[in-house]
């Protein structure tokens, strides 16, 4: 008789299917894909992404200096809420029109 609760491959038999007592992630992963509002491998500082020498952040890094989810930085960035700049299939956010935003430097005379 079949065990309804296995899978087709554990029916089988196959390796490398099924649970594996000894199996642990790899120690640079991190559980369950990457966090939300998470800033880059980089690392999660904002002042060193604010610090460097990018001209433009990334939505999601955006969103995380924001303290925002991901998915509500690219709806900002649809009701043009947030400054964006799109190159070729890429949005960026600049740093300077963020900072601008957030009203922690003056305004660019134009």
């Amino acid at each position: 008789m079949t065990n309804l609760y296995s899978t087709r491959h554990d029916a089988r038999g196959h390796p490398g299917h099924g649970p594996d007592p000894t199996w642990r992630p790899a120690a640079d992963s991190t559980v369950g894909g990457s966090r939300p509002g998470a800033t880059s491998e980089r690392g999660d500082d904002p002042a060193a992404l604010l610090a460097g020498d990018r001209l433009a952040l990334t939505v999601t890094e955006a969103a995380g200096l924001l303290g925002i989810s991901r998915a509500l930085a690219y709806e900002l960035v649809a009701r043009h809420e947030l400054p964006s700049i799109r190159l070729g299939r890429r949005l960026v956010v600049p740093k300077i029109a963020l900072l601008e935003m957030l009203g922690l430097r003056p305004r660019r005379e134009v």
